[in-house]
C-alpha cells in the first residue's frame, strides 16, 4: 500500500526570468495511478513547470515532492523511478529501434527483457530491427516513450508528445497514452496544447494561466462547474454579438459564422431568441450543448483575463 496518494506535490512554486515571473506559486497534486493533463496557452508556464519538475532548472522559491518524499539536489536517486520525454527525443538514426534501447538499457542496467516489453507497450515490435532514419514522425515519438519506460519508471512526464504527428500518429499516441497506467502501473504528466486528444486520455485536469493555476481537479470535476454553450446562427452575427454584450452574456467566436454563449439553461435560449427578435435578427440555429474540454478551456482562460 502506497504510503502517498500524489505522486507529484508541489507548493507555492516559483520561478522568475527577469522581472517576468513564469511560474507564480503553483500547487500541484498529481493523484497516483492517474493521467494528468496539464494545460495552458502558450507561455502560460507549462514547459517551466515541467523543467522544475525534472531538476533541469530550480524553482526561486516553493517546494517539491515526488512519491511523498521532498525533492533536493542531495536526493537525485529519486529520479530512477521517473521517466519523461520532454521536445524531440534523441535518437541514433543509423541504429535500429532496438539498438537504441540497447544503448539506454545499458546505461540503466536494466535487464534485458525490459526491451521486449516497453517495444510492445509502444506497438514497435514488428519494427524493432529497422533503422531509425527510417522511422515516421510518429514511430519516433513512440520509440522516445519507450526509451523513458525502460527504466521501468512509476512517473512519466510527457511535455507534448503529439508534437508535428499527423492525424494518424495522434491517435495511436493517444491509445497508448490510455493505457500505460492499467497496463504499465505508470502515473502520466501530460502537458499538452490539443484539448480534444487531453479530453479523451486524461482522468485529471490542471490549467495553468499566466503562471498560476486557475483550476485542479478530475476532469468530471471541470465539466461539472462550467456553463453550457448556446450555439446561436443568425443572419447579423455582428450586431447580435454587440446586442448579448451589451445586455451582460459572455459571448466568443470560435472562427465560424455562428456564436457561442454561455447559458443556464434552455430558458436562457428562448430569452435570448426573443431579444434578438425584438431587433429584427433573424434566428435559425439554437442549440444546447454540455462544453468540451476546449470550451471549458476557454471559459477559464477568458474569465481569468
Amino acid at each position: 500500500m502506497s504510503k502517498f496518494n500524489f505522486i507529484i506535490e508541489t507548493e507555492k512554486l516559483t520561478r522568475c526570468f527577469g522581472a517576468v515571473v513564469a511560474v507564480n506559486q503553483v500547487d500541484l497534486r498529481v493523484p497516483l495511478g492517474s493521467v494528468y493533463g496539464f494545460l495552458g496557452p502558450n507561455g502560460a508556464g507549462k514547459t517551466t513547470t515541467i523543467r522544475m519538475l525534472l531538476g533541469l532548472i530550480s524553482p526561486h522559491y516553493g517546494k517539491i515532492h515526488l512519491f511523498g518524499r521532498p525533492f533536493t539536489r542531495q536526493n537525485w536517486q529519486i529520479f530512477a523511478q521517473v521517466g519523461a520525454l520532454v521536445e524531440a527525443p534523441s535518437l541514433y538514426p543509423n541504429l535500429t529501434g532496438r539498438e537504441n534501447l540497447e544503448v539506454s538499457r545499458r546505461l540503466f542496467n536494466a535487464p534485458r527483457k525490459n526491451i521486449d516489453e516497453v517495444l510492445e507497450s509502444v506497438n514497435l515490435t514488428r519494427d524493432a530491427n529497422r533503422l531509425v532514419k527510417g522511422y515516421s514522425q510518429g514511430m519516433r515519438q513512440r520509440l522516445g516513450i519507450a526509451l523513458a519506460l525502460l527504466n521501468k519508471p512509476v512517473l512519466l512526464i510527457l511535455d507534448e508528445p503529439t508534437n508535428g504527428l499527423d492525424p494518424a500518429g495522434i491517435q495511436e499516441m493517444r491509445e497508448m497514452i490510455r493505457g500505460l497506467p492499467s497496463q504499465q502501473g505508470v502515473t502520466v504528466f501530460l502537458s499538452s496544447h490539443l484539448l480534444g486528444e487531453v479530453e479523451q486520455v486524461a482522468s485529471h485536469i490542471g490549467i495553468i494561466h499566466q503562471g498560476k493555476m486557475i483550476f485542479q481537479g478530475s476532469l468530471k470535476e471541470l465539466q461539472a462547474q462550467r456553463n453550457p454553450i448556446l450555439h446561436l446562427g443568425c443572419d447579423q452575427p455582428d450586431h447580435a454579438e454587440q446586442l448579448l454584450l451589451d445586455a451582460g452574456w459572455r459571448v466568443r467566436r470560435n472562427g465560424k459564422p455562428g456564436l457561442l454563449v454561455e447559458v443556464n439553461g434552455n430558458s436562457d435560449a428562448s430569452l435570448i431568441n426573443k431579444q434578438l427578435m425584438t431587433q429584427n435578427i433573424k434566428v435559425f440555429q439554437l442549440n444546447i450543448d454540455q462544453p468540451d474540454l476546449e470550451d471549458i478551456f476557454l471559459q477559464f482562460t477568458q474569465t481569468e483575463n
